[in-house]
C-alpha cells in the first residue's frame, strides 16, 4: 500500500492511525475493517471509521491529567475517546465474521496494551468500556464461528489481566457468564477447554489482586492439563491441551510494544478521581468522601465473584428436567474453579474476617449442598476442596471441619457392605494423604476426639478403616466384587499404617524436645494431671496445636488424659441430665471438677449439652452444697449498667426456672441481692475487676499493694502474658507492650538499664509465640525499633570515640582507663541483650523467625555500627555473631560424628542440618557484607570470619557449600587491596585446613566397606526364597546396601568439597596473582598436593571402586565421580604448577617448581598407560617386551577402560603440552625420566588419535633437537 490511506489524504501506512499511542492500534484495525466490511450493508459503520480515522490522525498523546475522564491513554477527551471507539462497537454488533474478528483484535490488543485506563461497571447510561465489553460477549452467542469464540476470550481475559482497568461487581460477573456460555455451548472440545482455561485465569488475576490489595501484581499462569484433572479429558482433540496452554500463555505474556509509564501513572475513575495505589495512606474522612477506595474495591469485587460461583455451584435441576447436563456441567465448572480459587488462596482468607466468613457462609454451604450429589465428578471434587480447606483453614473452621468430615469422608467410609467403589477410592486416597501429615492427625484428635463439644473423628475413621480392611462380614450380602474388596483392604491398611506412622513420628518430636528442654519437664510430677483438668471456666483448655513448639501440652500423656476427660465428662453430663446432684457427685469423685462451688458453676455454665431444665432444678435445690452453687451461680453476674429487665434475661439465658414455686424464690431472692449491689447510687467493688484481663489484675495488685515488696515490672508481666495459652490474652498483652514501646521508649531507657534489659527480652518471649506467626514477626521488627530508638535517642557508647579508642599513653594512667571501661559497659548494658536476644532467635526451628532474626540483627549493625567502639565490636563478634554460626556447625558436627561412632544404628539423614540452605545464604551473605562495611574496627576478627565461611564450604550438603564459596570470594574480592600479606595466608591456611580436616573422617568411613560382600549381596537380590532365614538374611543385606548407599552419597559430597576448595584457591590465587609471596605458594602447593593425593588414593582402590559400580548398579543411582575428581585435581595441580614456573621464575626456582611439575606430568602419563594397557603396565619386566606385545594385542580393552581412557586423554593432552612448552634445558635436564613413558605413548595401541598427534610434536620439538645435537 504505497498510495492513500484508508482515511484518504495519502497517509502512510507507519502513520496510519496518526501519532498517538491509541492511533497505533486503532488506525491499522479500523483500515482492516474498512477492507472487509461491505459498503451497501454496513455504510454508517464504513463512514463512521474513516471519521475515526482523521480524527487520529489530528491527535496526539496528551500528557497524564489526573482530573481527566477519558478512558484511553493519551486522549484527554471523553468525547475524543467515545467518536474514535464508536467504529469498534458498531463493527462488534455488525454480525459479520470477517468485521467482528478484526474488531475483536483491536479490544484485544487496546486492552493488553495498557491504551485502555479505567474503572468499568455498569451503570445508565452505561459507560463507553462497558459497552465494548457487552459488544464484545454479545458476539459469541450470535456468530457461531470458532475464532470468534477464542477472539471473544482473548479480549475478555485481556481486559482482567490488565493493570489499568478495574472491572467492578455486575461487569466482572458479566464477563464470567459468557466465558461460561462458551464452555457450555462451545463450537468444539478446544474452545470450550480454551474458555475454561481462561476462566480459571481469570479466577487466578482476581484473587491474587485481592491477596497483594493491588492491581500491579505478578499472577502465575494456569496449568491446563491440571484442570482437566477431574472433568472434560473426553473434550481434548488431538493437541488441544497444548493449544488452548498456548493461547493462555499468549494472552499472560502479551505486553504493549512501546514503553508505558509505570506505577506511578495512577488508574482513572470514571468520575475523574485517582485511584490509590498500593502502599497510598489514605485517611478514614478522604474515604467517606469518595466511597470506596482501590483497597476496598479490588476486595469488594472478589468477594462477590466468589460469592456468585459458590451460588452457581449450588444451582439444581428443575423437577421436570432432572437430567439437565448442561445445568450439571456449569455445577462442576463452578466447583473447579472454586477449587482454582482455594488451592492459590492465601493468608487473607485467614486474617480477614469477611473472607473467611464468605467460606463458611457460601464454600461451605456448597459443600453441603452437594453431598447428596451422586455424581462422582462432584464428589471427587468436594474432598479435593475440603482436602484444601482441612490442610490450610483448619484454625477457622473447626466447627465446619467437624461437620463436613463425617458428611463426606466418614459416611463413605463406614459404608462396608455397598458402597461406590469410586467414591470410597476417592476418599481413601483423601486419607491417605491426610494421615501422611502428622500435624492435621493430630490436630483431628485433640480438636475433636479430645474436645468435649466435638465429634469423635478420629475414633470414627480408625474404626471405618478397620473395618473396611476386615471386610465385609461373612455370610453379609455385599455389591462389591473380591478384586474390589481386596483394594479396599490394601487402601485401608495402607492409611492405618500412614496414620501410626504419622503419629510415631509426631510422638518422636515431641519426645525430642523433651530430650532437648529437660529443664521443663523436671519436678513437675503433677503436670500431666495439671494439663487435663478443666480450667477455671470449667472446660479443658483450647489448644490451637502448634504441637512442634509446645512440648508443656504436647505429650501423648497429656493427649490421653484429655481423650479420657472428655469420655467421663459426657458420661457425667448425660447423668446430670437424668439426676443433677448425681451427675455433679459423679464428676467430683472422677475428678472432672473441684469440690469448690465456683468450679461447679464454671462448669454448669461452660459446659455443652447440659439440659437448660435440670441446671434450674440444681440450682433450686435446698442442699447446704447447691445453695452455696446457686450463690456463686448469681455472683458470677456482672449486671453493671442493666435495667432490670435486661438483667433478668440476661440472667436466665443459661436456664430455665424450675416448676417449684420455693426453687424459684431461692433463685429470685438471690438475683435481686445480685442486681442491687451491682447497681446501687455509688458502687465500687473489687467484684467488677474480674472481667479484666489477668495481666491487668496482676500489674495492678503489684503496683497498688503496698505488701508487696518486688514489684514486678510491667514487661515482666507481658512476658508472662506471652507464655500464656489463651490467645486472647498473649495477642492483649502484645497490643499493649507494642503501645508501651512505640509511645513511652524514652520513659524505658531513661529510668535504669534493667528495664530496657525487660522490655527486649519482653519482647523476645512474644516471638516464641504459638498463636500468630504474625506477632512474632512484629516483635522482632519491634526489637529493631527499639535499636533505632537507642541510636536517635543519644544513647552513644563513643561519644567521645576519638577519647575511648585512643591508644593509652602511659601505663599508669588508670583513670583514663576506668573511664572508657565505664562507658563501654553502660553502652552494653542497653545494645548487649538486644543484640544478644536476636542472636539466640537465629536458631529457632520456624524458617520465618530465625530468618527475619538474622536480617534484622545484620541490619542493626549495619546500620548502627558506626556508633560501636572497637573494644564494644570485639564484644558483639565474639558473644554475638560467632556464637550464631558456631551453634550452628556444633550441632550438625556433633551428629556427624555420632554417626561416624555408630554408623548402623544411626540415621542415614546426615545431610540434615540445623539450618536449611535458605538460612545459611542470608547468614552467610550477612556476615561478609558486615565484615566488609566495618573491616577497620573488625579486622582482627578475620581469622573467625574466614573459619565460619570456608566452615560452609566443608558442610556436607551443596547448599552451604555454595553459599560459602560465594561468600567468601566476595569478602576476598571487596577487600583484597586492603588485606595484608598476613591476612591472605589466614585465608589459605584455612582452605588447607578444611580440604585436611575432613579426610580422616572420610576415610574412616570408607573402612566399613571392607565388610561388605557385595557379589553375595547381588546374587540374593536375584534368588526369590521365602523361608524365614532367607527373610531375615535380606534384611541384613538390605541394611547393607542402604548403608553402601549413604557411603555414596557422603562420598558424592566429599568430592564436591574437596572440588570446591580447589576452585576457591584458584579463584583466590587469580587475585593474588601480583603479590605472591613464598609462604603463600608454599600453603597453596600443599593445598593442591593433599587434595590430588587424596584423589588418585581414591581412584586406585580397585577393590572400592568395584563394590562402589556393583552397589550403584543394584541401588540404580550414579556411581560417585572419582576419575572427575582425580582428573580435575591434576589437571588444576599442573595449572597452578605451569603458571608459576612461567609468571613467577625467581618464585619457581626457589620451590623447585619445575622438579615438581616434571614429576606430576609422569605420574599423570604412568596413570594413562596404565590405563591403556588394561592393567598389565606395571607387571611388564625388562626382557618381556615380545611376550607383553602378543599380550596387549590379544586382551583388548573393555568398554569401562575405553570410556575411562577418553576421559583421561584432555588430561594427558594438556601434560604434553605444558612438556612441549618446556624450555630446551630444562627438557633436556628430564629427558631421562620422560623418554620411556613417551616411547610407551607411542607403541599403546589404545590412545587417541590426538594423544598421538601431539606426541608426535612433543618429539619433533623437543626430542628431536635432542638428537640432532648429539648427532
Amino acid at each position: 500500500m504505497s498510495g492513500g490511506g484508508a482515511g484518504g489524504g495519502g497517509v502512510p501506512p507507519q502513520t496510519l492511525g496518526g501519532h498517538s499511542r491509541c492511533g497505533w492500534v486503532l488506525g491499522p484495525s479500523l483500515d482492516k475493517i474498512i477492507k472487509n466490511v461491505s459498503w451497501r450493508k454496513h455504510s454508517q459503520l464504513v463512514t463512521a471509521c474513516k471519521s475515526a480515522l482523521d480524527k487520529l490522525d489530528s491527535l496526539v498523546d496528551d500528557p497524564l491529567d489526573p482530573a481527566s475522564c477519558s478512558p484511553l491513554y493519551g486522549i484527554s477527551s471523553p468525547d475524543d475517546a467515545d467518536f474514535v471507539l464508536h467504529p469498534i462497537i458498531l463493527a462488534l454488533d455488525s454480525a459479520s465474521p470477517k468485521v467482528v474478528e478484526p474488531a475483536l483484535d483491536c479490544a484485544f490488543r487496546l486492552f493488553s496494551f495498557g491504551i485502555i485506563r479505567c474503572e468499568i461497571e455498569v451503570g445508565t447510561p452505561p459507560p463507553l468500556i462497558f459497552r465494548i465489553i457487552d459488544s464484545v460477549c454479545k458476539c459469541g452467542g450470535s456468530l457461531d464461528e470458532e475464532a470468534v469464540e477464542l477472539g471473544l476470550l482473548r479480549v475478555l481475559l485481556s481486559a482482567v489481566r490488565s493493570p489499568y482497568v478495574i472491572i467492578r461487581g455486575d461487569c466482572l460477573v458479566h464477563i464470567v457468564r459468557s466465558c461460561y456460555n462458551v464452555y457450555l455451548g462451545g463450537l468444539n472440545g478446544t474452545n470450550q477447554i480454551c474458555a475454561k482455561s481462561v476462566l480459571a485465569q481469570m479466577m487466578v488475576l482476581v484473587f491474587t489482586r485481592v491477596e497483594e490489595d493491588s492491581m500491579a501484581i505478578l499472577s502465575k499462569t494456569v496449568s491446563v492439563a491440571d484442570l482437566l484433572e477431574f472433568t472434560d479429558r473426553n473434550l481434548n482433540e488431538g493437541s488441544s491441551i497444548q493449544f488452548a496452554q498456548d493461547f493462555i500463555n499468549e494472552i499472560m505474556d502479551t505486553k504493549a510494544k512501546e514503553v508505558l509509564p509505570d506505577s506511578k501513572l495512577s488508574l482513572l475513575l470514571e468520575n475523574g478521581d485517582i485511584k490509590k495505589s498500593k502502599g497510598d495512606m489514605v485517611d478514614d474522612e478522604s474515604r467517606e468522601g469518595a466511597g470506596l477506595d482501590l483497597y476496598s474495591k479490588i476486595r469488594e469485587d472478589g468477594f462477590m465473584l466468589f460469592k456468585n460461583l459458590c451460588k452457581l455451584s449450588m444451582k439444581f435441576s428443575s423437577p421436570e428436567h432432572t437430567d439437565d447436563q448442561i445445568l450439571l456441567r456449569g455445577k462442576i465448572l463452578s466447583l473447579e474453579l472454586l477449587k482454582v480459587v482455594m488451592d492459590n488462596a492465601g493468608p487473607i482468607w485467614l486474617s480477614d474476617e469477611r473472607f473467611l466468613n464468605a467460606i463458611k457462609q457460601f464454600l461451605c454451604l456448597s459443600l453441603l449442598k452437594n453431598s447428596a450429589l451422586s455424581v462422582m465428578t462432584i464428589f471427587q471434587l468436594l474432598c479435593s476442596i475440603f482436602e484444601n480447606l482441612l490442610s490450610k483453614y483448619r484454625p477457622g473452621l473447626k466447627s465446619e471441619i467437624g461437620i463436613f468430615f463425617p458428611m463426606l469422608i466418614l459416611r463413605v467410609l463406614e459404608n462396608v457392605l455397598q458402597p461406590s467403589f469410586l467414591q470410597k477410592m476417592t476418599v481413601l486416597s483423601l486419607l491417605d494423604k491426610i494421615s501422611q501429615d502428622p500435624k492435621i492427625i493430630v490436630d483431628i484428635f485433640v480438636n475433636y476426639d479430645c474436645d468435649v463439644d466435638a465429634p469423635n473423628i478420629f475414633e470414627r475413621t480408625v474404626n471405618g478403616l478397620h473395618k473396611t480392611a476386615l471386610g465385609p462380614p461373612p455370610g453379609s450380602a455385599t455389591t462389591l466384587s473380591p478384586a474390589q474388596d481386596l483394594t479396599f483392604r490394601l487402601e485401608s491398611v495402607k492409611c492405618l499404617v500412614r496414620i501410626i506412622n504419622s503419629m510415631g513420628t509426631w510422638m518422636d518430636s515431641q519426645l525430642k524436645l523433651g530430650e532437648s528442654n529437660p529443664a521443663k519437664f523436671s519436678g513437675n510430677d503433677s503436670m500431666i494431671e495439671n494439663t487435663a483438668a478443666p480450667n477455671e471456666d470449667g472446660n479443658l483448655p483450647e489448644y490451637d496445636l502448634h504441637l512442634e513448639e509446645s512440648s508443656e501440652f504436647s505429650n501423648a500423656v497429656t493427649l490421653e488424659q484429655r481423650r479420657a476427660y472428655k469420655l467421663e465428662i459426657q458420661k457425667g453430663v448425660s447423668l446430670f441430665n437424668r439426676k443433677p446432684s448425681k451427675g455433679i457427685e459423679f464428676l467430683m469423685n472422677t475428678r472432672k471438677i473441684g469440690n469448690s462451688p465456683e468450679e461447679v458453676v464454671s462448669f454448669l455454665k461452660n459446659t455443652s449439652g447440659l439440659n437448660a431444665t435440670m441446671i434450674g432444678d440444681y440450682l433450686g435445690e435446698r442442699d447446704e452444697f447447691a445453695l452455696k452453687v446457686m450463690h456463686a451461680y448469681v455472683d458470677s453476674f456482672n449486671f453493671e449498667q442493666m435495667n432490670f429487665g435486661e438483667a433478668i434475661r440476661y440472667f436466665l439465658r443459661g436456664f430455665r426456672l424450675p416448676g417449684e414455686a420455693q426453687k424459684i424464690d431461692r433463685i429470685m431472692e438471690k438475683f435481686a441481692e445480685r442486681y442491687c449491689k451491682c447497681n446501687p447510687n455509688s458502687f465500687t467493688s473489687a467484684e467488677t475487676a474480674y472481667v479484666l484481663a489477668y495481666s491487668v489484675i496482676m500489674l495492678n495488685t503489684d503496683a497498688h499493694n503496698s505488701m508487696v515488696k518486688d514489684k514486678v515490672r510491667a514487661c515482666k508481666v507481658f512476658a508472662a502474658a506471652a507464655a500464656d495459652e489463651r490467645k486472647n490474652i498473649v495477642l492483649l498483652a502484645f497490643e499493649t507492650m507494642e503501645k508501651i514501646v512505640r509511645e513511652y521508649f524514652p520513659y524505658i531507657t531513661e529510668t535504669e538499664t534493667v528495664t530496657f534489659t525487660d522490655c527486649v527480652r519482653c519482647l523476645i518471649a512474644f516471638t516464641n509465640s504459638r498463636f500468630n506467626s504474625d506477632v512474632s514477626l512484629n516483635a522482632i521488627a519491634f526489637l529493631r525499633f527499639c535499636a533505632v530508638k537507642l541510636a536517635d535517642g543519644g544513647l552513644v557508647c563513643n561519644e567521645k570515640s576519638v577519647e575511648n579508642d585512643m591508644p593509652i599513653q602511659a601505663a599508669n594512667n588508670n583513670t583514663s582507663d576506668v573511664k572508657c571501661s565505664t562507658k563501654e559497659d553502660g553502652y552494653m548494658s542497653f545494645w548487649h541483650p538486644l543484640l544478644t536476644g536476636l542472636s539466640g532467635l537465629s536458631s529457632d526451628p520456624r524458617l520465618a523467625i530465625r530468618k527475619s532474626a538474622l536480617e534484622v540483627l545484620f541490619n542493626i549493625l549495619k546500620d548502627h555500627g558506626h556508633l560501636f567502639s572497637h573494644l564494644f565490636w570485639d564484644s558483639v563478634f565474639n558473644s554475638v555473631i560467632f556464637p550464631i554460626f558456631n551453634s550452628a556447625r556444633d550441632k550438625t558436627e556433633a551428629e556427624f560424628k555420632d554417626y561416624q561412632s555408630s554408623p548402623r544404628s544411626g540415621s542415614l539423614q546426615m545431610d540434615r542440618q540445623l539450618w536449611d540452605s535458605e538460612t545459611s545464604a542470608v547468614a552467610a551473605q550477612c556476615l561478609a557484607d558486615l565484615f566488609i562495611n566495618f573491616f577497620d574496627v573488625g579486622r582482627s576478627q578475620l581469622p573467625g570470619v574466614v573459619s565460619i565461611l570456608v566452615g560452609f564450604i566443608r558442610s556436607p550438603g551443596q547448599g552451604p557449600a555454595s553459599t560459602g564459596v560465594s561468600s567468601l570470594m566476595h569478602l576476598a574480592g571487596e577487600l583484597r587491596g586492603r588485606l595484608s600479606e598476613e591476612e591472605w595466608q589466614e585465608i589459605f591456611l584455612a582452605l588447607q585446613d578444611a580440604a585436611a580436616s575432613s579426610v580422616p573422617n572420610f576415610l574412616k568411613l570408607l573402612q566399613t566397606m571392607s565388610s561388605f560382600d557385595m557379589s553375595d549381596i547381588s546374587e540374593s537380590n536375584n534368588d526369590v526364597e521365602s523361608s524365614d532365614e532367607v527373610g531375615s538374611s535380606n534384611d541384613y543385606e538390605g541394611d547393607n546396601l542402604q548403608m553402601v548407599g549413604y557411603v555414596v552419597s557422603r562420598m558424592k559430597g566429599h568430592i564436591g568439597t574437596q572440588l570446591l576448595i580447589l576452585q576457591v584457591a584458584t579463584d583466590l590465587c587469580k587475585m593474588r596473582r601480583q603479590s605472591l609471596s613464598a609462604a603463600t605458594v608454599t600453603i597453596l602447593l600443599g593445598i593442591y598436593s593433599s587434595i590430588t593425593s587424596h584423589a588418585h588414593q581414591l581412584k586406585s582402590d580397585g577393590i572400592l571402586e568395584l563394590k562402589l559400580q556393583r552397589a550403584c548398579s543394584i541401588l540404580e543411582i550414579p556411581e560417585p565421580p572419582l576419575l572427575h575428581f582425580e582428573n580435575e585435581s591434576f589437571q588444576n595441580y599442573i595449572n597452578f604448577l605451569h603458571d608459576l614456573l612461567v609468571n613467577y621464575p625467581a618464585l619457581g626456582k626457589e620451590k623447585n617448581i619445575e622438579a615438581e611439575l616434571v614429576f606430576v606430568c609422569e605420574r599423570v602419563l604412568r596413570i594413562y598407560l596404565d590405563c591403556a594397557a588394561g592393567g598389565l603396565q606395571q607387571q611388564q619386566q625388562p626382557g618381556s617386551n615380545k611376550q607383553q606385545r602378543k599380550l596387549h594385542w590379544i586382551l583388548p580393552l573393555g568398554s569401562a577402560k575405553k570410556e575411562e581412557l577418553a576421559a583421561r586423554t584432555p588430561l594427558v593432552l594438556s601434560v604434553l603440552h605444558v612438556l612441549s612448552a618446556l624450555e630446551g634445558d630444562t627438557f633436556k635436564k628430564y629427558a631421562s625420566q620422560l623418554f620411556p613413558l613417551l616411547v610407551d605413548l607411542v607403541r599403546s595401541e589404545h590412545s587417541s588419535g590426538e594423544v598421538q598427534q601431539v606426541l608426535s610434536g612433543v618429539f619433533r620439538l623437543c626430542i628431536g633437537p635432542l638428537i640432532i645435537v648429539k648427532m
